[in-house]
């Protein structure tokens, strides 16, 4: 989630992406100042995932008021941030075909199976990384999905996520 930077293996950000990440950055001010934007472009350039973010620069505030501060902020912005995407997904039309469900032990092993023809070995490092880090398999699947190259690749993905659902008849 850098502000409106794109790696090779990560895609552009959208708005409310950039808008959790100025949120950080301003919780994180009182401990780094003016370089506050700098150092979340950093940690943004090594993951997407918002807690490894949050914990990365919590570790690097050495005062603990500072980090109790910055802690605090940086949590309520996710939460501001995650309200505002559930909302935005149940207001929504095509909420009714594609619904928020809870993530299952099936689609992190269908997903890691999937993957792995691609990223060998890493993909067991990044499916446990990002279940850790989303209570829904939407994200779930959108965030593993990032690490991917084509647009086949992402397509199977999507695909034997679905199928699963289906077979499984996950509820919401």
């Amino acid at each position: 989630m850098p502000l409106t930077m794109t790696t090779p293996h990560q895609p552009a950000l959208n708005n409310d992406e950039i808008s959790l990440l100025a949120e950080i950055s301003k919780a994180l001010l009182p401990a780094h100042g003016a370089h506050a934007v700098e150092i979340v472009k950093r940690v943004t350039e090594q993951t997407r995932n918002v807690r490894e973010i949050v914990q990365t620069l919590a570790v690097g505030i050495d005062d603990a008021e500072k980090r109790a501060y910055f802690v605090r902020r940086a949590k309520l912005a996710v939460e501001q941030y995650r309200a505002q995407k559930t909302f935005l997904v149940k207001s929504s039309g095509a909420n009714k075909e594609r619904r928020m469900t809870p993530l299952t032990p099936e689609q992190m092993a269908c997903a890691e199976e999937v993957v792995s023809v691609t990223l060998g070995k890493q993909a067991s490092v990044l499916v446990a990384r990002y279940a850790s880090s989303t209570d829904n398999s939407r994200d779930f699947f959108e965030q593993l999905s990032a690490h991917l190259m084509t647009t086949k690749e992402r397509t199977a993905l999507f695909k034997a996520a679905r199928k699963l659902t289906r077979t499984n008849k996950v509820k919401p």
